[in-house]
C-alpha cells in the first residue's frame, strides 16, 4: 500500500468468484463497521470454532472469515480451519499489517512466522489461492524482509506523482511544561487555525466544541486504561476535522501532539490528509527536552535522555515529550540484557518440565506474559535449544507445548542457528555473512566473544538478581546451559532488536531537530522524499511568514528542475540500494554534482539511517555534510558501523579522510581502540594484523594514523561548505 496511507483498504472480490470464501488474517479489534453497509457477523462465540479466535462476515453471497493472527500459534490451527471452510473454494488470503512478520518492523509478532505454512497448506486444498499482503510501512528494509519470507515476486510498485500539496499550511509550536502544552492546545484550536480561515474567507465557525486536551503517552506509559489492543503502539496522531459554512474546501486541522513517527511519515500523512483537495492545516505540539538534557545528550555524544523511572534528572515535575517518547521506544524495544533475561528465565522453565518428565515439555501461561513467553521461545529456537513450539490446553489451561528441547546445550547447533540467522538477516556493508563465516561468531576474538564482554556485566547483574528473586531457579544446576545461551543471545538481539532501537531514537532525534532547524516547514519535509529548490518558500508556515497571517493561500508550488531531478534519481538509486557498494569516490562525486543544491542531500542522508542503519553512503555524507554541534556524533555513527562491516584497512583509510579537527579525530579513533573492537582483535575485522595500542590522537596529537600498510589515505573530499 502507500506509505503511511492509513488502516483501512479495500478490495474487491472478482465477479467469478463471488460464492467463494477470502480469509483476512487482521487482528479482529482493527475490523471496522463504519461504512453504513448491512452485513451478519458471527462471532468467535459460535460452536465448533476451537482454539481459532475468528468473526465470519457474510455480506450477501460473498463470505469473508477474520481471524487472529495469534490463533496462528494453536497446534490445531490447520485442521481447525480447513473444519470452518468445509469445502467451499478458497478465493484469496488476505493479510493485514504484514509488516508484523518482519523483525524489522515497529511491531514484530512471531505469530505471523506461521503464515507462510499456513499458505502451503492452503494451497493444497485450493492451487488458486491469491495471496495478498498489506502494509503501509514505507521502509524498503521492511517491504523486501516481507517479500523474502512470503516468497512473494510482486510488489505495487511506488508511485511517481509528488508529494507537494497545495492548501497546506504549517505550524511547529514547542513548549516547555505540560500546562503549557495544553494551554498551546487550546489556543491552536481556538484561535490560531479559526484566525487563519478567516482570513482566508472559509467558514468563520470551523472549530467547535474543542475537545479536551490528553496527554497521547498516558495510555502506554500506564496512567490510563488501554483503549486499544494490547502491546499495540499509540495514536499519537490527532486529526480534529470541523465542517462549517458552504465553502469550496473544507477546512481541516492535522494535529501531533507528541514525538512518534518519522519525518517521512508525517509527509505522507499530510499529503494523504489534503489529496482531497480541502484546506489543510499542520500542527505540531511537543514538549521539548531543556538546555540542561541537551547539553547532557551532547556531552555523552548519545540520542538517548538520562531519565529514568519516569523521572527528570534535570528538576522537572514531569518528563518532557522526549523523555516520554524515550520510554515508550524502552518498553517496546527492551535492551539486550533485558531480552537476555527474558530468554533466560523461559529456559529456567522448560528445565523444570523436563525435571518433572514432562513430554513434551510446558509452560503454563497462569501468570506469565504470552508474548514475552512467545518472542523467548522464538529467540530460543534461533540457536537449536528447541525446534518448535504451539499453543494447547493442558489440564484445561492454555499452555505452551515445546518439541526437540533435550535439556542439555549444543554448542555447535547454537552457532549453526546463529549463523543462519545473521545470514538470513544480513545488512552488512559486503554482505559479511554471505559465506560460511562461522570463524567470525566463535574463538577468543569472534563476534559471540565480543559481545559478551560488552554486555555481560549487565546480563549477569540482572541474572544474578533474578536468582535472588527465585524466578531462576536452576542456574547452579545447569551453569552451562545458562552459560551457552547468555553467550549466543548478545549478538542474536543486537543484530536486529538493538538496531531498531537504534532506529527509532534516530527518528525521535530528527523530529526534535526539526523543531529547532531555520528553514521553511513545507521544504525541509518534501526534501525527506523529492529534491526541491532551496529557494523556494511555501509562504504558508510559521518560517516563512511568522505570525501565521497567510493570506489566501496564493502560492507557487516547487519549481520543476529537470536537471536536479534527473541527479536526484540517480543520487537515490545509489543510496538506498543495498547492492551498490560504498566507495568515498562516488560519494564525492555526487557531493560535487549537486554542489549550491547540496542541501538535497543534507537531509535525505539524514533520515535514511532511521531504516537503512548501516547505510555507510549515507553515514559517510552525513560526516562530511554535519554542522559543527552534531559533527562528532555522525563521525562517530560512521566509524562504528564501519568497524563492524568492513575490513580493518578500509576502515583506517575512511579514518584519514576525516577532516574533522583534532578532539573529533581522536574520539573517532577511540572507536577503533575500544578493548573490543577490531584493532584489539589479533586478525582484526578483515584479517590483517595490527598490534594494539595507544591511540595515535594520545600518542603524538598528529590525527592520522600511520602504520606502515595503512599510510596510504583514500582521496579527501571536497566539500561545498
Amino acid at each position: 500500500m502507500a506509505p503511511e496511507s492509513g488502516d483501512r483498504f479495500c478490495f474487491w472480490i472478482p465477479a467469478s468468484s463471488r460464492s467463494d470464501l477470502s480469509i483476512v488474517i487482521s487482528p479482529l479489534s482493527s475490523l471496522m463497521r463504519d461504512q453504513g453497509v448491512p452485513f451478519k457477523v458471527n462471532g468467535p462465540e459460535t460452536p465448533g470454532r476451537g482454539h481459532i479466535n475468528c468473526t465470519d462476515i457474510v455480506l450477501g453471497k460473498i463470505r469473508l472469515l477474520y481471524v487472529d493472527p495469534e490463533s496462528l500459534v494453536w497446534q490445531n490451527v490447520t485442521d481447525e480451519l480447513r473444519e470452518i471452510i468445509g469445502d467451499r473454494p478458497l478465493s484469496a488470503l488476505i493479510i493485514d499489517k504484514a509488516h508484523c512478520i518482519s523483525e524489522w518492523g515497529d511491531d514484530f509478532r512471531p505469530a505471523y512466522r506461521r503464515i507462510p505454512q499456513l499458505i502451503s497448506a492452503l494451497k493444497e486444498q485450493s492451487p488458486g489461492l491469491t495471496v495478498l499482503a498489506l502494509s503501509a510501512m514505507p521502509d524498503r528494509m521492511v517491504r523486501q524482509n516481507i517479500r523474502d519470507i512470503l516468497g512473494f515476486r510482486e510488489e505495487r510498485p511506488p508511485s511517481d506523482t509528488s508529494l507537494y500539496r497545495s492548501g497546506v499550511s504549517f505550524q511547529l509550536v514547542a513548549t516547555e511544561s505540560p500546562e503549557e502544552k495544553a494551554a498551546a492546545w487550546y489556543r491552536i484550536l481556538q484561535e490560531d487555525a479559526p484566525g487563519i480561515f478567516q482570513r482566508e474567507a472559509l467558514a468563520a465557525g470551523v472549530l467547535t466544541d474543542i475537545p479536551p486536551y490528553r496527554d497521547p503517552y498516558d495510555t502506554v506509559l500506564g496512567k490510563q486504561p488501554a483503549a486499544q489492543e494490547s502491546g499495540a503502539p499509540p495514536d499519537l496522531l490527532s486529526v480534529t476535522t470541523r465542517h462549517g459554512g458552504e465553502s469550496e474546501h473544507t477546512p481541516r486541522v492535522l494535529l501531533c501532539t507528541a514525538l512518534g513517527g518519522s519525518l517521512e511519515s508525517w509527509l505522507y500523512k499530510v499529503a494523504r490528509a489534503a489529496d482531497g483537495g480541502d484546506r489543510l492545516h499542520c500542527v505540531r505540539l511537543a514538549d521539548l527536552p531543556g538546555a540542561a538534557c541537551e547539553a547532557d545528550m551532547a556531552a555523552r555524544k548519545t540520542r538517548i535522555p538520562c531519565c529514568e523511572n519516569m523521572k527528570c534528572p534535570f528538576g522537572r515535575d514531569s518528563l518532557c515529550d522526549y523523555g516520554k517518547q524515550h520510554h515508550f521506544i524502552a518498553m517496546r524495544h527492551p535492551d539486550v540484557a533485558d531480552g537476555t533475561l527474558a530468554a533466560l528465565e523461559v529456559l529456567d522453565q522448560l528445565l523444570l518440565s523436563h525435571e518433572a518428565g514432562d513430554v513434551p515439555v510446558q509452560i503454563p501461561l497462569m501468570a506469565a506474559d504470552p508474548k514475552r513467553v512467545e518472542l523467548a521461545l522464538y529467540r530460543l529456537a534461533v540457536i537449536g535449544v528447541v525446534e518448535q513450539f504451539f499453543m494447547d490446553e493442558v489440564s484445561g489451561r492454555p499452555a505452551f507445548k515445546i518439541y526437540g528441547f533435550t535439556g542439555a546445550p549444543d554448542a555447535d547447533g547454537a552457532v549453526r542457528g546463529l549463523l543462519a540467522y545473521l545470514k538470513q538477516n544480513d545488512i552488512s556493508a559486503g554482505r559479511k555473512y554471505a559465506d560460511d563465516a562461522s570463524w567470525r561468531l566463535t574463538g577468543e576474538t569472534g563476534e559471540i566473544a565480543r559481545h559478551r564482554e560488552a554486555y555481560g556485566p549487565a546480563i549477569r547483574e540482572r541474572t544474578d538478581r533474578s536468582v535472588r528473586d527465585g524466578h531462576i531457579l536452576h542456574y547452579e544446576a545447569y551453569r552451562d546451559f545458562f552459560h551457552r545461551v547468555a553467550d549466543c543471545m548478545p549478538l542474536l538481539l543486537s543484530h536486529i532488536s538493538d538496531t531498531v532501537r537504534e532506529m527509532r531514537y534516530r527518528k525521535l532525534w530528527n523530529l526534535r531537530a526539526f523543531f529547532s532547524a531555520r528553514t521553511c516547514r513545507y521544504g525541509r519535509l518534501l526534501r525527506t522524499a523529492e529534491a526541491t529548490d532551496e529557494e523556494w518558500r511555501c509562504q504558508a508556515c510559521d518560517h516563512c511568514v511568522p505570525g501565521l497571517r497567510f493570506e489566501q493561500m496564493r502560492k507557487s508550488p516547487p519549481p520543476e528542475m529537470y536537471a536536479i531531478r534527473t541527479l536526484e534519481a540517480r543520487f537515490s538509486e545509489w543510496l538506498e540500494n543495498d547492492d551498490i557498494a560504498f566507495d568515498a569516490a562516488t560519494a564525492d562525486s555526487f557531493i560535487q554534482e549537486f554542489g549550491d543544491y547540496y542541501y538535497n542531500i543534507e537531509v535525505r542522508v539524514a533520515c535514511l539511517p532511521e531504516r537503512s542503519p548501516r547505510n555507510l553512503k549515507a553515514l559517510y555524507l552525513l560526516r562530511e555534510f554535519s554542522r559543527e554541534n552534531v559533527r562528532e556524533r555522525h563521525a562517530l555513527d560512521l566509524m562504528r558501523v564501519a568497524h563492524q562491516d568492513l575490513p580493518l584497512g578500509q576502515v583506517l583509510r575512511l579514518y584519514e579522510t576525516s577532516q574533522m579537527d583534532r578532539r573529533i579525530k581522536c574520539a573517532q579513533f577511540d572507536c577503533l581502540d575500544d578493548e573490543y573492537s577490531v584493532t584489539h582483535s589479533p586478525g582484526g575485522s578483515g584479517g590483517c594484523t595490527v598490534r594494539p595500542g595507544p591511540s595515535p590522537c594520545r600518542k603524538n596529537g598528529s590525527g592520522y594514523w600511520r602504520g606502515g600498510r595503512f599510510s596510504t589515505p583514500w582521496p579527501k573530499p571536497t566539500s561545498p561548505r
